[in-house]
């Protein structure tokens, strides 16, 4: 199976950050792995409390339960200085060879569909969000090698037994129709073939890849629809109260000096989007692409507000980084996607 990627991504490789190990979020452990785990630790070979993992009656069958965290909120098998015993580590993870399929799958973001599987990354990790800043590889979509797993499947959107998503319709014109030409009041429009929505995702790519204009200040209402999208139980900061004016002061300033890298993190929003399948095709693309740009902007507010500085790259890269968090790990797509309209 052909796997696309981005040409910013390709090479990505783990540096054992432990980002992903300190998220707090619930990390699932599937019943296959339990008993080497639980062996493991039987054997001395792992140190770990009794109740290392907590049973999730509502989760799928497979999954045995989800791995209790440390009182520092790290999940329970990280060590940050990396010292672990019996079994071969890396990042200081005390299973690492038996760690979750979860954990194999971070930061890597998956649509499957006829032509294959289509990757992008989570910028939550630090070292994807620092790969944004090599500004010496122009931006496109590639063929590449297969999403390193370790023998593990990719997961994601499998999309493989789906149609095509159909053309902009009424939205506006077809893909290929001339400049200005509308469908005819009435017509029902036609599904796209695949090779029409590989050909418009490359242009989009291309087209965020070189775009250096500077948005208006952020929308607070688009910013809460984002926000509104957050999995049950989860939360996310509203705003700051000041988000205008700490965007022209301290943000818009900047943001021109960094839009080779904001444009290479919107381009890995446009493609392998979940957006293309679960909301109306192209048009939903477009706007999770815009919905990004704002999260993004608000991020970099709040950023550059908590240091009282303009945007620099600490603050950039922590903006990346928050932005993805919510928009890649807290918001449900499909309650995002649910009302596109």
């Amino acid at each position: 199976m052909t796997t696309f990627w981005l040409s910013t991504h390709v090479g990505y490789a783990c540096r054992h950050s432990g980002a992903c190990c300190t998220a707090r979020w619930p990390i699932p452990i599937e019943r296959d792995r339990a008993p080497a785990v639980q062996a493991a630790i039987a054997a001395g070979r792992v140190h770990a409390p009794e109740d290392w993992y907590r049973a999730a009656p509502e989760a799928p069958a497979d999954v045995a339960g989800v791995l209790a965290r440390q009182p520092s909120g790290a999940c329970v098998f990280h060590r940050p200085d990396g010292e672990v015993s019996g079994l071969p580590s890396a990042g200081g993870c005390a299973i690492h060879p038996l760690r979750p399929v979860a954990c194999r799958h971070f930061p890597y973001v998956c649509v499957i569909d006829p032509r294959g599987v289509h990757v992008t990354l989570s910028h939550f990790c630090p070292t994807a969000a620092n790969r944004l800043f090599d500004v010496e590889v122009d931006v496109s979509i590639v063929k590449g090698p297969a999403v390193p797993l370790e023998g593990v499947e990719p997961e994601g959107l499998d999309a493989r037994e789906g149609l095509p998503p159909a053309e902009l319709g009424t939205q506006g014109p077809a893909l290929g129709a001339a400049p200005g030409t509308m469908p005819a009041p009435g017509t029902r429009p036609r599904l796209l073939s695949w090779d029409a929505v590989s050909q418009w995702e490359r242009m989009l790519v291309a087209r965020l890849g070189n775009d250096s204009s500077i948005p208006d200040a952020p929308s607070v209402g688009a910013f809460d629809r984002a926000r509104a999208a957050v999995l049950p139980g989860w939360a996310w900061p509203e705003a700051p109260a000041d988000v205008v004016r700490v965007w022209h002061s301290l943000v818009a300033p900047q943001w021109g000096g960094w839009t080779q890298v904001i444009g290479r993190y919107l381009a890995a929003k446009a493609h392998a989007s979940w957006a293309m399948h679960l909301g109306t095709g192209p048009p939903a693309v477009e706007r999770m692409v815009g919905v990004s740009r704002i999260v993004l902007q608000v991020d970099a507010t709040r950023a550059c507000l908590s240091r009282g500085r303009g945007l620099d790259r600490p603050a950039l890269t922590e903006a990346l980084r928050q932005a993805d968090l919510l928009l890649v790990h807290y918001a449900d797509p499909f309650r995002f996607h649910r009302h596109d309209a």
